[in-house]
């Protein structure tokens, strides 16, 4: 028998949490102070995420239906497309848009869609038949990210899109990588950044350039903003610690001077787990989901840079 343990997704900002309970349902729940936004039951859920920094939540439903979550309010849209063919999906923080990845049909694709939808998608672009996708968005859906498998490995196509500002029809690439299988690369998207982790560093894109800056770093890190999405943060693993540990390094760096402003080394516990965090002090969480299905939070100084 194989048990199934309450699991942890947070917003990009990690300013919000998504608590799967598991049997007791999911819950979206404000960090760091727990404040609970919004539960329900996962009758009828074939999948759910968060939006950008987490001020919606979109729900598709095994009943053709799309629900989207903000402000304790519900809003139920009919969906653009078939069900089967939809992989993953990302909303914006507004609720108002939707992008979709689709397969089947011999054909994949990515599309924008206004909700409630009109008679097409405001913009798309063509992908390679996938199987699996994890599609994630930036506040404002300016900025898609995409990683898929297209065959029995995974995953071999990483890419980030931007949404065409002046009615075009057709998504740009920002940055994109393919081949079976691909090495982790996390992407941090925000409305004026757009962050990757590089073997040759953190590379990010400021809203309206297309050449990258690079910050000290390796393809390994984990990405997290700052509640406003004024710092960014930069985990990875330096070592094992025991049997389920690891000494970690976090790094804060100011997106205002791109510059390294504060860091700490710790040993975290459990780190498959671990969602490190900002909090709206620049101080370091560490957030996990207990076996109840409960949020719990450790607390950790970072040492000013300089």
């Amino acid at each position: 028998m194989v048990t199934i343990y309450p699991s942890l997704r947070v917003s990009a900002n990690g300013a919000v949490a998504l608590v799967d309970a598991v049997d007791q349902g999911f819950k979206v729940v404000s960090v760091p102070d727990r404040t609970v936004r919004f539960a329900g039951t996962y009758e009828n859920v074939v999948d759910l995420a968060l939006s950008g920094f987490g001020e919606s939540l979109g729900i598709l439903k095994s009943t053709d239906e799309f629900v989207v979550v903000r402000g304790g309010q519900q809003h139920r849209y009919d969906l653009p497309r078939e069900r089967a063919r939809i992989r993953a999906f990302a909303l914006s923080d507004a609720g108002d848009r939707l992008a979709l990845a689709l397969g089947g049909d011999g054909s994949g694709a990515l599309e924008v869609w206004s909700l409630p939808a009109g008679d097409g998608p405001l913009a798309a672009t063509v992908l390679p038949v996938i199987e699996r996708c994890a599609v994630a968005a930036n506040p404002g859906l300016s900025h898609i990210s995409v990683v898929a498998t297209t065959g029995g490995g995974g995953p071999d196509l990483r890419a980030v899109y931007a949404v065409p500002g002046d009615g075009s029809a057709e998504l740009t690439s920002v940055w994109t990588e393919g081949g079976a299988p691909l090495a982790g690369t996390a992407v941090a998207l925000s409305d004026e950044w757009v962050w990757l982790a590089r073997a040759d560093g953190l590379a990010g894109w400021r809203e309206g350039e297309t050449e990258p800056v690079v910050l000290p770093g390796t393809a390994f890190e984990r990405l997290v903003y700052s509640p406003t999405g004024s710092h960014l943060l930069a985990a990875r693993v330096e070592r094992l610690a025991g049997i389920t540990g690891a000494e970690m390094l976090f790094r804060l760096f100011d997106l205002a001077t791109l510059t390294e402003v504060a860091r700490a080394t710790q040993v975290i516990e459990r780190e498959t787990e671990a969602h490190p965090v900002v909090s709206p002090e620049l101080s370091l969480l560490i957030a996990r989901a207990t076996r109840a299905g409960e949020i719990e939070m450790q607390e950790y100084d970072l040492v000013r840079s300089g």
